[in-house]
C-alpha cells in the first residue's frame, strides 16, 4: 500500500480524513449521541418532546411555539380593552424548548377599526430581566377588524427573527389609543367577579404572569425596563410566540 486517504509516508489519520466525527463530539452539541452502560442514549441527550394531553389543543396546532394564559385567572369576563394611552402590558410566556421565533400573537375579541382612535400599536418580546429582545413594527394597520363573538387571532411578524433559549419570556403589548374604539383583547382577571386582578407572586424563575407599566406615556417599546417601574397587571391578556 503506497498511500492512505491521499497521504503517504508515516500516515496519521484524523477523523475528518475519513469523514468521521472526532471523539470530542461524543455527547456534545452538533456531535453524536453517546451510549450509557445499558447501551442506550442517555435521557439528557434526547430532544425535548411536547406534552401530549389527550383532547387538548397546543400552540403548535396554531403554528405557534408557546402561549401564556394561566388557568388561575378565572373571571367570567372574556376580554378587555388596553385603552389607557401609552401603558405597556407584559404577558409571561413559558417557552419549553429553544426556538427561532418570527412572530407574536394576540387574540382580538372585537375592534371597530373604521372608527378607531389607535395611533400606534407595537408588540415585542422581553427576557425575564426586562430587556427587549425583539419587536414588531407599528402594526396598527395589521390589527384585524373584528365584530364576531369569538374574535380572531392576530399573528404579527417581528421586525427580525430571534433565537430564544428555553426559558421564560414576556410578550409586550402597547396600543396607544383612547375611548372604546381600541381593540378588545382576550383577557381575564384573577377573581371570578372582580373587575381588577389581585397581586400574584412571581413563579419559581422570578417571572410574573402579567405586568403593566405605571407610566401611561409610552409611545414605543423601551429597550430595558425595571420591576420598580411595573405593577401587577389589572388585566390578564392572552399572548403567544410563533
Amino acid at each position: 500500500m503506497t498511500s492512505v486517504a491521499g497521504k503517504t509516508g508515516a500516515v496519521v489519520l484524523a477523523a475528518a480524513d475519513v469523514g468521521a466525527l472526532a471523539a470530542s463530539t461524543r455527547g456534545a452539541a452538533a456531535g453524536v449521541a453517546s451510549l450509557d452502560a445499558s447501551g442506550k442514549v442517555p435521557t439528557t441527550q434526547l430532544p425535548a418532546t411536547a406534552p401530549t394531553l389527550p383532547g387538548a389543543w397546543l400552540p403548535d396546532d396554531y403554528g405557534l411555539r408557546a402561549w401564556g394564559y394561566d388557568l388561575g385567572a378565572d373571571s367570567r369576563t372574556p376580554g378587555d380593552m388596553p385603552s389607557e394611552a401609552g401603558r405597556l402590558y407584559l404577558v409571561g410566556v413559558p417557552l419549553r424548548t429553544a426556538a427561532t421565533v418570527t412572530k407574536v400573537a394576540i387574540h382580538v375579541m372585537g375592534y371597530d377599526k373604521p372608527n378607531s382612535t389607535v395611533s400606534a400599536a407595537y408588540l415585542g418580546i422581553y427576557g425575564k430581566t426586562l430587556a427587549r429582545v425583539a419587536q414588531t413594527a407599528n402594526v396598527t394597520a395589521s390589527l384585524p377588524e373584528t365584530h364576531n363573538a369569538g374574535g380572531q387571532m392576530a399573528v404579527l411578524p417581528l421586525s427580525a427573527s430571534v433565537n430564544l433559549a428555553a426559558g421564560s419570556y414576556y410578550v409586550a403589548i402597547l396600543i396607544k389609543g383612547t375611548g372604546t374604539t381600541v381593540p378588545y383583547l382576550a383577557a381575564t382577571n384573577w377573581g371570578a367577579t372582580a373587575t381588577t386582578s389581585g397581586a400574584k407572586a412571581a413563579d419559581v424563575n422570578g417571572v410574573h404572569r402579567w405586568l403593566q407599566t405605571t407610566s401611561t406615556t409610552l409611545t414605543t417599546l423601551p429597550a430595558t425596563m425595571k420591576l420598580t417601574d411595573m405593577a401587577d397587571s389589572q388585566t390578564c391578556y392572552w399572548a403567544g410566540l410563533g
